[in-house]
């Protein structure tokens, strides 16, 4: 069993692929399985997964018609052996580090998921986005007095501090305990739904 099971949903991104698996692939925490959902995509890409498939056997493909982005997540899960489970846009590319230190975090403190800073990525420049919630360690009753208030929307009418998946890890045991799963019928911010699930049923988190 990995620490480890990275899911990554993959539709018309052959432009970008190689960069994201290979940063995934090159992770100093090398105990990962690799999940590669090909979701019908019509370009190169099934070809591409099949390839890196064939060189490194710790990446698994499934190639299935076209069902969205919460369909080839979910059919990631499924089979999912992991401890934690993450997720990689198909079009972005990960820190050498990062799951090695969310994985040493989530383990050390037994917590249901942990959330990290990202960057935001332009033509020729990088910006650093820091969360709008502060670093720590988040038991039940913070979760309760400081996330639920806002944990879908906040005052100025923007989006909570836990609505996006692809910059957290979460313990596969929490996820299918509590039946979590994205919504096959939300097509637009599905991981909305999915994260204020998470945020709603998890004891403990930290960022």
């Amino acid at each position: 069993m990995a620490k480890v099971s990275v899911i990554i949903p993959i539709y018309n991104v052959e432009k970008y692929l190689n960069r994201c698996i290979d940063s995934v692939i090159n992770q100093s925490l090398k105990d990962i399985e690799i999940i590669l959902v090909n979701d019908g995509s019509p370009d190169n890409c099934p070809k591409i997964c099949d390839e890196y498939a064939n060189k490194d056997s710790r990446i698994k493909v499934i190639h299935k018609s076209n069902g969205g982005l919460s369909s080839a997540r979910n059919a990631g899960m499924k089979i999912a052996t992991g401890d934690y489970i993450g997720f990689v846009d198909s079009d972005d590319y990960i820190e050498i580090n990062m799951y090695e230190q969310m994985y040493k975090v989530a383990y050390e403190n037994n917590v249901d998921f942990v959330m990290s800073d990202y960057y935001k990525v332009y033509n020729d420049s990088k910006k650093e986005v820091t969360l709008d919630i502060d670093s720590s360690l988040y038991l039940k009753e913070d979760i309760y007095n400081k996330i639920y208030p806002s944990l879908i929307m906040k005052e100025n009418i923007d989006y909570g501090p836990l609505l996006a998946v692809w910059h957290c890890l979460y313990k596969t045991s929490f996820i299918k305990e509590n039946d979590l799963y994205f919504d096959e019928q939300v097509k637009y911010s599905e991981d909305n739904l999915f994260s204020s699930l998470v945020g709603y049923k998890s004891n403990s988190f930290i960022i």
